[in-house]
């Protein structure tokens, strides 16, 4: 059984003036809390079968909202990148330090409950939640999410939307741990590379409680606005099963937001910038310092970007033990990535050993690649 439903539909590439905007979205949200407990604001706000939530391509089942507002882009690789490498100012590297500052939470969160093929529940927040935040932020540098595209290199790299191949690595996860190839005891470190809305790093830590696991991001504000409230839904503020309505929506209010943040880098640190760089912010100074797992999902649709992709993992994976899984899409079209060139790239390099443990055929194909060492 597939861990996320989709169902894909053509109507807003024909049409783009029909797609819903940011404002609408957000007002419909802002209705729903002002008039909690009402028939309208109990639907107000919650996309509709193929709404565009955010961003060209993303589409919404609404035939199982259990399965979340997953934000797909199915086939939309040629148009959703505005820009190339060349002549891109990357924002550097550094670690993102967690406090009231750098962080503000909102009075309430809107999560949606996502239900995993092996009976484990993990929660994200609302993307049109997100949005409103967003919105309402009086930050400098606010990322446009009402933009028309999916990526734009070296200034938004999607970590808004939640990609198939997160569900992929989900699923591959639980698996691992139902064989016994992982077990809730393990320790150790991992990391997620491109993490986004963060859900395989959560599931292993929320999984395995003696684990240490860190998070990078490109945006900043994916990391406060999307990645940390995650991380929060699915530990301090989980929502308790009275919680949540029948479509897995659930409304969960925030307080003393100083002992939640401090509660968040208890066993995780965060990282935002281009890869170029990162392993020296990570202070790595030894073996042990490294990596047990890393994970990292939709992060090889560029071929340019692959080569520091893979020396992050070379540069921050334990020897000889550590493992790390990569999900992509088979092949994104237009911009040379895909599993097949990354998989040449490890393979020319001669460090690890890699293979397809996963491998997704319905509508567009998508693997996991698994990297040991030799």
């Amino acid at each position: 059984m597939p861990l996320f439903s989709y169902q894909y539909s053509s109507q807003f590439q024909q049409f783009p003036s029909q797609r819903p905007n940011v404002t609408t979205i957000c007002g419909n949200l802002n209705n729903r809390r002002k008039n909690n407990g009402t028939e309208a604001a109990q639907y107000a706000g919650r996309p509709r079968l193929g709404d565009t939530c955010i961003l060209r391509g993303a589409v919404i089942d609404d035939q199982d909202v259990s399965d979340c507002d997953m934000e797909i882009a199915q086939g939309q690789q040629t148009n959703t990148i505005d820009a190339k490498e060349e002549n891109i100012d990357f924002i550097p590297a550094r670690e993102f330090v967690v406090n009231d500052h750098s962080v503000t939470l909102p009075p309430t969160f809107i999560c949606n409950r996502i239900t995993l093929s092996h009976s484990v529940s993990i929660f994200k927040r609302h993307l049109s939640d997100i949005k409103l935040h967003l919105a309402q932020s009086n930050a400098d540098h606010l990322l446009d999410v009402s933009a028309d595209s999916d990526l734009v290199i070296g200034v938004y790299e999607g970590g808004l939307k939640t990609w198939e191949s997160a569900g992929d690595l989900l699923e591959y996860l639980g698996l691992l741990f139902e064989r016994g190839e992982f077990n809730v005891e393990m320790g150790g470190k991992c990391l997620e590379l491109g993490c986004g809305s963060s859900l395989p790093g959560i599931y292993m830590l929320v999984r395995c409680p003696l684990i240490r696991v860190d998070f990078q991001d490109y945006n900043e504000q994916v990391i406060g606005h999307v990645t940390i409230p995650n991380i929060l839904l699915n530990t301090a503020l989980a929502p308790s099963d009275n919680d949540i309505d029948k479509d897995n929506i659930a409304e969960v209010d925030i307080t003393d937001s100083i002992n939640l943040l401090a509660k968040v880098t208890e066993r995780s640190r965060f990282f935002s910038g281009d890869w170029t760089g990162l392993t020296d912010v990570l202070d790595m100074k030894s073996n042990s310092d490294k990596y047990d797992i890393i994970l990292t999902s939709e992060t090889i649709y560029n071929i340019s970007s692959m080569p520091k992709l893979y020396n992050v993992i070379k540069e921050s994976l334990k020897r000889p033990t550590g493992i790390a899984y990569v999900a992509a899409k088979t092949m994104y079209f237009g911009v040379g990535g895909g599993v097949l060139p990354f998989k040449q790239l490890v393979e020319a390099d001669g460090i690890f050993n890699v293979k397809v443990v996963f491998n997704v055929t319905n509508n567009v194909k998508r693997e996991i690649l698994e990297l040991r060492y030799k």
